[in-house]
């Protein structure tokens, strides 16, 4: 589990503050302020906890760029040894009112599968993470209404706080996400998935978490809780890396098969 994966575009716009000028789409464009043209690679932890206790941690790379403005995000495993080059990439579409497009790889079967439709909000590699929340948590929200609510304060910080509405004929899990943008840093910093009236899943993470590379904010760790079956997922970044010269490659499907 926008979520994996930019999961940072200019430092000016990263330092707005509330105004009667706020829109969706100048709040959305704060937040992909944070994802640079160039690649930018992190390296994480992902410790999911089963309802029992049992935890088991995942390890692994997120690549991030701007193509022309669209988003391309990837996130390869690398340990435990048994998903070991697992990957997942999503590309946001060029053409107007097409969803973006999210691709799985496991390498026990050998085969690279698009992801569409319902199977958006299914578990990722095990974790209470959806293919859908590597793009929301991490880099920018979409849906098929995004309606600015209110502005409030959490943690002592001023918030933008944002509904959106997932499209129902794409077969989304959640009815309704309420999204909490921090507006120093245009970082999403709370998510509540609700599901007829009732939050079943959410994201939280915390202004001690926020951490800069250059002029791009991202959060060094958070956790999702999957309320229903009591379920969770720390999620964690260890370090950034620079790997400009794998960036091509990197959002290819096609080259799945050929690991790090």
């Amino acid at each position: 589990m926008r979520a994996l994966i930019t999961l940072c575009l200019i430092g000016l716009m990263a330092s707005w503050t509330a105004s009667a000028a706020d829109t969706v789409e100048s709040i959305n464009a704060c937040m992909k302020a944070n994802i640079p043209e160039s690649l930018q690679v992190r390296e994480f932890e992902l410790t999911a906890t089963d309802k029992a206790g049992g935890t088991r941690t995942l390890a692994g790379r997120l690549s991030a760029r701007l193509d022309k403005g669209k988003l391309n995000a990837m996130m390869r495993i690398t340990q435990p040894s048994d998903m070991r080059d697992a990957a997942y990439l999503v590309k946001e579409s060029d053409a107007e009112g097409k969803d973006e497009e999210m691709y799985v790889y496991l390498p026990a079967l050998q085969k690279v599968r698009r992801v569409t439709g319902g199977m958006k909000d299914s578990s990722l590699f095990g974790t209470d993470l959806s293919y859908s929340d590597v793009k929301q948590i991490t880099y920018a929200l979409s849906g098929n209404k995004l309606t600015l609510e209110r502005t409030e304060n959490l943690e002592g910080r001023p918030a933008w706080v944002l509904s959106m509405a997932p499209d129902p004929s794409g077969g989304a899990r959640f009815d309704k996400v309420i999204a909490w943008i921090d507006q120093k840093s245009c970082m999403l910093m709370k998510a509540d998935f609700q599901q007829a009236g009732a939050v079943r899943k959410r994201f939280a993470s915390s202004a001690k978490y926020l951490a800069k590379s250059g002029p791009h904010w991202y959060i060094t760790q958070g956790r999702i809780e999957d309320l229903q079956e009591k379920t969770s997922t720390l999620m964690r970044v260890t370090d950034l890396l620079s790997d400009k010269d794998l960036a091509d490659r990197l959002f290819n499907p096609r080259a799945f098969y050929l690991g790090n």
